[in-house]
């Protein structure tokens, strides 16, 4: 994948940046088992953009936001959501917050909702919760 971009300028002002993304970019979801044990180190890593967590054995079981492309100004995005019966825990990447909880604290998931999560920079993550 490859990103291409024009600068236009006028009287030696920057007008804008035209271009867009050349390649493959795929939302496809990652299907997930929760795992640890009341755990942000044992509980499993998200690597896609999308995670559908399908099974969680208790409500111990997690999964842990990973640490932001750009760990100064934020932007990552991931979408979680738990199509299991019970609870599944998200945990920040190591050393970060999630919301006003402290650092390494989960939140908590209910069954069957998506949470969209935003990273504010590399130690603050922010999220949407879905009706």
């Amino acid at each position: 994948m490859a990103i291409t971009g024009v600068m236009q300028r006028w009287q030696g002002k920057v007008l804008g940046v035209f271009g867009g993304i050349k390649g493959t970019f795929s939302l496809l979801p990652s299907v997930v088992t929760a795992l640890g044990s009341n755990s942000q180190a044992n509980s499993l890593l998200i690597k896609r953009p999308v995670t559908i967590v399908t099974v969680a054995s208790v409500s111990t079981r997690g999964v842990r936001l990973p640490l932001p492309f750009d760990t100064v100004n934020g932007g990552d995005t991931r979408i979680v959501l738990n199509a299991t019966a019970g609870s599944v825990l998200v945990y920040p990447n190591s050393g970060a917050a999630i919301g006003s909880g402290s650092a390494n604290q989960a939140t908590t998931m209910v069954a069957g909702k998506a949470y969209m999560f935003i990273a504010q920079s590399g130690t603050q993550w922010r999220y949407l919760k879905g009706a």
